[in-house]
């Protein structure tokens, strides 16, 4: 079996949540909440076996505070190394729990010293290391290739006479580039510590840098939303990458590769298969086909959401299967993409319609409906009835149901005018036309133009157009098994606690603090909240003004500590409990406001260090407020954009801002690492705290400062690492 798997090993494809690692350092916000998460400050010492973990019955699982983020869009799944080792804990009995550390370079110190038991930081298999721990049977074999601008003509080694080659310090690049350096007098430079792969690419094709080495699985990814350089030779051959193991612990490292053996065969890659339930359980993975969109799936800070796949990964765990998520390039792909074999079940908020099904397709229970409704700039005159139409030019997609309509409504003898928009174009961006009063009329669905609304785009809805239509999961008419448990699955689910709370979530006006508030000070006022004490304390200890933390705290929560948001995120200060977890707090605790406040702040602080300190302290301030709102990789993609835009990336008001709105546009946020962000947010965000922090600074000038020293509870003493 050992021997079968090392020969397939080549042919899989199985792209991980890097971590800062040999690939190039690359790093965003902390992982998601796939398991237990502890700070390693207060993690316990264990250097046993299997049998001594079963004892404690956890799995400690090491890897770096800072994990690259991305939106997954040609059906790569993930943390797939966490999710294999979430998988083998339990397998084994035991709890898998997060161990972090700071830097890379601290993980196998951390292992050895019995901090944690198994690393996964896509760890190359080398030599050296293999004098320190042991290694798992390799997870993927990758190639460390030479990355050049696109226009760069490069083609041989030989042509890296007098080139410079930049790569991150402490990599296995440098010692793949060691012999070219001899042979070639090829010259390596260091890139900046922390500089990820991307910006590498940016720096590349800015011809800051000449060129640069990359793992070839990085590098694939990339090109699923860039397309400003070329790879013109590999420097390695097929190079193993896996779990790093003490070199004393056999029986856990026996147990896991079994393991890994048979789920490794079983997710041999294969672009285009079709196949029903039952095959795709002995794959154990299931394939979801969607757009990214604000509804459907998406990435916020730093973790994907979306109400499709939040219930698309419900039923997939339900049924023992990894979900996989393949992003169509417009809605119109999906059915062929389905019938194709690139994806097993689409879940994209479909209309279940006649002509969809005739197309091949077969549709499981409605989760919801909507209707298709005619929706209007502010200054377009008033329909209040289909007969109205007549005369009016309406802008349509072309190729849906809606124009379908308009089709019929023709026919009908309604001589109304037909406008085909870009096939692209998302109903946000539809809506968004129409509130700048591009044009007068459109038909969208009532689902998304609600939540549009509620979104803060001012558009009007004036007459429902058809019937309300349902929405529901479609496959191909040889899944029948798949279609029965989908429908099992929604007639169980559909409102249930879960879908309540999911539907609340996505589709609910209220998504966020909208409202604008005056400041009002009271006689005698010497303090805006009863924490003002926590918050000077900490906003001093970790840099701050503290009345710009009160800022963003009104921003976040409205002062209720109480408050739990949609995505939930809890406290005054509105952190997550995937973001507590990987800064050492208890997310049980945010709603205390000390520990909410420390949590928040120290998070601020840690944002802002991701900022290169060169540049203006006001503009790392605003990045890092951005990126506290929407995610620190929106934010990396804005700054990129903004570049290429011929705006100046260091500067967040009137630049960076701008190239963030662009986002929520097909044609920019389908080359962005992270997709889809709803740019107006965080761009709002930040105007409004910088708003209100000038008028609190105005307000307290003549203050006396709150106290420096209020009492503080242990757990809170303690600064987040």
């Amino acid at each position: 079996m050992r021997s079968l798997l090392l020969r397939l090993l080549p042919a899989l494809l199985l792209p991980l949540l890097l971590c800062a690692c040999d690939g190039g350092g690359e790093s965003s916000d902390p992982p998601p909440a796939q398991a237990r998460h502890v700070d390693d400050a207060r993690g316990y010492v264990e250097k046993g076996d299997l049998p001594a973990l079963r004892e404690r019955g956890r799995l400690r699982i090491l890897t770096t505070r800072e994990r690259e983020t991305w939106l997954p869009r040609r059906g790569h799944q993930p943390d797939l190394e966490l999710d294999l080792l979430r998988d083998f804990a339990r397998e084994q009995g035991l709890t898998p729990e997060l161990v972090f550390v700071d830097a890379f370079a601290d993980l196998i110190p951390a292992l050895l010293a019995g901090r944690g038991d198994v690393i996964a930081a896509d760890l190359r298999i080398t030599e050296a290391r293999r004098k320190q721990i042991a290694f798992s049977v390799p997870l993927r074999f990758t190639r460390e290739q030479l990355v050049a601008r696109r226009d760069d003509p490069i083609r041989r080694r030989a042509e890296l006479k007098g080139r410079s080659v930049s790569v991150p310090a402490g990599t296995s690049f440098e010692q793949t580039l060691a012999p070219l350096a001899k042979k070639y007098g090829v010259r390596v430079l260091h890139t900046p510590p922390g500089m990820t792969l991307d910006e590498r690419l940016d720096a590349l094709a800015r011809g800051e840098i000449d060129l640069t080495v990359a793992d070839s699985v990085r590098l694939d990814i990339a090109r699923g939303y860039r397309d400003d350089f070329r790879v013109p030779f590999s420097l390695t051959g097929e190079v193993p990458r896996a779990l790093g193991l003490r070199p004393d612990n056999p029986e856990l490292k026996d147990r896991l590769d079994r393991f890994l053996e048979h789920e490794l065969f079983l997710r041999a890659e294969q672009p285009r298969y079709r196949e029903d339930l039952p095959q795709l359980k002995k794959r154990k993975r299931l394939r979801m086909l969607t757009v990214n969109n604000a509804i459907t799936y998406f990435i916020w800070k730093g973790e994907l959401h979306g109400f499709e796949y939040e219930e698309m990964k419900r039923f997939a765990e339900k049924h023992g299967l990894h979900l996989e998520v393949v992003v169509a390039p417009d809605y119109a792909s999906l059915i062929p993409m389905l019938k194709r074999g690139e994806g097993d079940v689409i879940a994209a908020l479909m209309t279940d319609t006649p002509e969809r099904r005739r197309q091949g397709v077969r549709f499981g229970r409605r989760y919801l409906e909507t209707a298709p409704v005619l929706v209007a700039s502010p200054d377009a005159p008033a329909v209040d009835r289909i007969e109205a139409l007549a005369g009016r030019t309406i802008a349509v997609r072309p190729g849906t149901s809606h124009e379908s309509l308009l089709r019929r409504l023709q026919q009908q003898g309604i001589e109304l005018k037909i406008r085909p928009l870009p096939g692209e174009l998302e109903t946000e961006g539809i809506l968004e036309r129409l509130a700048a009063g591009q044009i007068d009329y459109a038909v969208v669905d009532r689902l998304r133009a609600d939540i549009a609304r509620g979104a803060g785009i001012e558009v009007r809805t004036l007459i429902d157009l058809d019937e309300p239509q349902p929405i529901a999961w479609a496959v191909r008419k040889d899944q029948p098994e798949l279609l029965a448990a989908i429908a099992a699955f929604w007639k169980k689910e559909y409102r249930g606690l879960h879908y309540n709370i999911l539907r609340k979530r996505y589709f609910d006006h209220a998504r966020g603090l909208k409202a604008r508030e005056e400041i009002r000070v009271q006689p005698g006022m010497r303090h805006f909240t009863p924490w003002d004490d926590l918050v000077y304390r900490y906003a001093r200890q970790y840099g701050f003004d503290w009345r710009l933390i009160l800022a963003q705290m009104y921003q976040e929560s409205r002062f209720d500590p109480k408050r739990v948001s949609w995505a939930g995120a809890r406290g005054l200060m509105q952190v997550t409990p995937r973001t507590a977890r990987a800064h050492g707090f208890d997310p049980e605790q945010l709603a205390d406001p000390e520990v909410g406040i420390h949590a928040g702040v120290a998070y601020l602080d840690w944002l802002r260090d991701r900022f290169p300190e060169t540049l203006d302290v006001r503009d790392r301030l605003w990045f890092a407020l951005a990126s506290y709102n929407a995610g620190l990789g929106h934010v990396r993609d804005a700054r990129r954009l903004a570049r290429q835009l011929g705006l100046n990336p260091d500067r967040w008001f009137g630049h960076v801002e701008q190239a963030m709105l662009k986002l929520s546009r097909k044609q920019y946020y389908r080359k962005a690492k992270h997709g889809f962000v709803r740019g107006r947010e965080p761009v709002r965000y930040v105007r409004d705290i910088r708003d209100r922090y000038r008028a609190y600074v105005a307000l307290s000038k003549d203050w006396p400062p709150p106290d420096a020293t209020p009492p503080l509870r242990p757990e809170a003493e303690r600064k987040a690492r």
